[in-house]
């Protein structure tokens, strides 16, 4: 067979650090080329360079994208689909990243003191966000008849945690869309993925273990390993699993018809591995 990755083109939102960068780095190096989604236009310039200097290597562009915003995700397209061009590649893969979290338990005031309703800005990013994207190009990837979704959901799309209520809300949305999307889509050959990680090894995990450390006056690395200690597989999950185990998705929907549900996958610091009702549960 031939080689996947060769001919193909993914986009990756949020792909200028953290998971989205990992992702980035595994499919730039299996060959395929890439445009690199996200806000900071810094990050997206340095993570193109780092991965563009292979000699010979497939083309890989930075793209400023919020997507929050329907114009960004027009321009994304439009970039993605004229670097295909250019370069004699499909866009085969398109894999959701771009996201955030905010503290925030059923309790306490879903408005700030700007107006700003919390449940609103998660549904934005964490599922509206994702949902347009994957729709923009959904036409492109329908009318080739093959193709891969890769929506970055959470274990919070499967069972509850304290303080994150709008974050879980907007997860198990996004699981829920990517369901009914993958029901429909499997006849026209696009799969959908949904990845769930439990906590990962990166700047938001740090960012929480220094406000653990400094509320229960523990040292960083007892935070950093009790948050590794909730997660069923007993250690962090690593941005490099989650990036393989999006490559080795997308070698399998090129090879394999799409089965009419999305194709869930939980990383809990172990194997990777389906959804288990016995462990993803809330306690």
């Amino acid at each position: 067979m031939a080689d996947p990755f060769a001919r193909s083109l993914a986009v990756v939102t949020g792909g200028g650090s953290g998971i989205g960068l990992a992702v980035a780095r595994e499919l730039a190096a299996r060959g395929s080329a890439l445009v690199l989604a996200g806000r900071d236009g810094a990050r997206l310039d340095r993570a193109a360079r780092e991965l563009g200097e292979r000699p010979g290597g497939p083309p890989v562009v930075a793209q400023s994208c919020d997507v929050t915003r329907a114009d960004d995700v027009v321009a994304l397209v439009a970039s993605a689909e004229r670097v295909a061009a250019e370069s004699g590649r499909r866009i085969d893969l398109v894999v959701s990243n771009a996201g955030a979290v905010e503290v925030h338990g059923v309790l306490d005031a879903p408005v700030d003191e700007d107006g700003h309703d919390v449940y609103d800005r998660m549904l934005d990013v964490c599922f509206l966000g994702a949902v347009r994207v994957a729709e923009a190009f959904l036409p492109g990837l329908v009318a080739r008849g093959r193709g891969l979704v890769v929506q970055t959901a959470s274990a919070a799309a499967l069972r509850a945690f304290d303080g994150i209520a709008a974050y879980s809300v907007a997860k198990h949305a996004l699981l829920g869309w990517s369901r009914a999307a993958a029901l429909e889509l499997a006849p026209r050959g696009v799969g959908v993925a949904v990845l769930c990680p439990y906590y990962v090894r990166g700047e938001m995990l740090e960012r929480a273990s220094a406000a653990l450390a400094a509320d229960a006056g523990l040292h960083i690395d007892a935070a950093r390993a009790l948050f590794a200690s909730r997660n069923p597989g007993g250690a962090l999950v690593e941005p490099e699993q989650i990036a393989g185990t999006t490559a080795e998705l997308f070698e399998r929907a090129l090879v394999e018809s799409p089965g009419p549900g999305a194709r869930v996958v939980v990383l809990d610091g172990g194997p990777a591995r389906p959804p288990d009702p016995a462990i993803d549960r809330t306690p």
